[in-house]
């Protein structure tokens, strides 16, 4: 299994820097570093393909950089991949670094026990010390948290991307659990690139499991939906309905709707979907329909038998199932998403939000193209 990993995380290297544009590479003077090297991928792979543009291993000794956490395990990286650049220890976040690089890459620690957001802070540094582009590997929710999101770890997005401003350049969305079979994530990865020099605020966002790619006119916009105008009019129709699923969680009645705090799987392929059908449900596929004497984990509950089960069928619609596709990144149900979803019994659940012809197909349409069945 490890040369799997090995394999698949090459695969992922050699596919982030081709997102360098050719002139870094034919030139003799632009510089590169990995603040947290490990064991050596990026800046082998770096080296090699220096190599390949026909550079001297003494050119390259001169304009290669990483930091590591030891020198243990500098040696090892060094040693492993016939590497000739500086490398050094130095804790990148805790330390001041006065030079400044042109291209700075990597996949740094993306959290620990008491800052879940490592890798954005990385991120922001590495911005602060390029001269022209800075690429990550790294989980990817920041940048799709657009849709107004409040829960806890998400609040750190729209200031992010305040403090990045134009200068994101694009996102690529891909499915972690494609590159590294063995370790099962629930929300996407990406690479952020980000162009120091950039001025326009559109953004590229190129989706490696679905294969569309789409610009977007600010990172504050980027979703997994669309970047249609009719999306974000949909949307905003949503959000003005004044009652939400959040807002009737509760135990005090006779007949309840009983939903799982967690729920959902993920597909491996590469390609596809990354969320399989029941990532977007309500309701476990055998609980659906079902209308149950007691409350259990997130409970509506109804004074009557018939708005319990109008409610359980809005449920199963395309409409609840499009907002859980427009903001459900993991595989929590609890929490931010059901703020996001409106408490509907009537039948006519589009008339209900005041929604066209275009925006119910539009609706339709995504809720099928999105699902692991298609």
């Amino acid at each position: 299994m490890r040369a799997r990993l090995k394999f698949e995380m090459q695969e992922l290297v050699q596919k982030t820097l081709d997102q360098v544009p050719e002139w870094i590479w034919v030139s003799r003077f632009t510089t590169f570093l990995d603040p947290a090297m490990a064991g050596g991928q990026f800046v082998g792979a770096i080296e090699k393909r220096l190599r390949e543009y026909g550079h001297s291993k003494k050119n390259i000794a001169k304009r290669v950089f990483g930091f590591g956490t030891s020198q243990l395990r500098i040696n090892f990286a060094v040693n492993k991949n016939g590497l000739h650049g500086k490398y050094r220890v130095k804790d990148f976040l805790g330390t001041n670094t006065r030079m400044k690089f042109d291209i700075v890459v990597g996949n740094p620690p993306y959290g620990d026990r008491t800052n879940i957001h490592l890798h954005l802070d990385f991120l922001e540094k590495c911005l602060e010390i390029s001269n022209e582009k800075v690429l990550m590997i790294h989980p990817i929710t920041w940048a799709l948290y657009s849709l107004k999101y409040d829960s806890q770890d998400k609040k750190y997005s729209p200031k992010l991307k305040n403090r990045l401003g134009n200068r994101v350049e694009k996102i690529v969305i891909l499915n972690p659990n494609a590159f590294f079979p063995s370790i099962q994530k629930f929300s996407p990865a990406g690479i952020t690139i980000l162009d120091v020099n950039k001025t326009s605020s559109e953004v590229i966002v190129e989706n490696w499991i679905t294969g569309e790619t789409e610009t977007f006119s600010s990172s504050h916009e980027i979703n997994l939906i669309s970047s249609d105008p009719i999306f974000f009019k949909i949307w905003e129709k949503i959000q003005n309905y004044p009652e939400k699923i959040h807002d009737r969680l509760g135990s005090n009645g006779k007949y309840f709707v009983n939903m799982p705090k967690v729920i959902g799987h993920v597909n491996k392929k590469p390609a596809g979907w990354m969320f399989k059908s029941d990532f977007h449900r309500f309701t476990y596929v055998e609980d659906s329909g079902r209308i149950f004497s007691s409350p259990k984990n997130q409970s509506i509950g109804f004074a009557k038998k018939k708005d319990a089960i109008s409610f359980s069928l809005f449920l199963e619609t395309e409409l609840a199932k499009f907002c859980l596709m427009a903001i459900k990144l993991d595989s929590m149900l609890s929490g931010g998403p059901l703020r996001f979803v409106p408490f509907i019994l009537d039948e006519d659940v589009y008339s209900e939000i005041g929604l066209t012809k275009k925006e119910i197909s539009f609706i339709e349409k995504t809720v099928k193209n999105n699902s692991d069945e298609n």
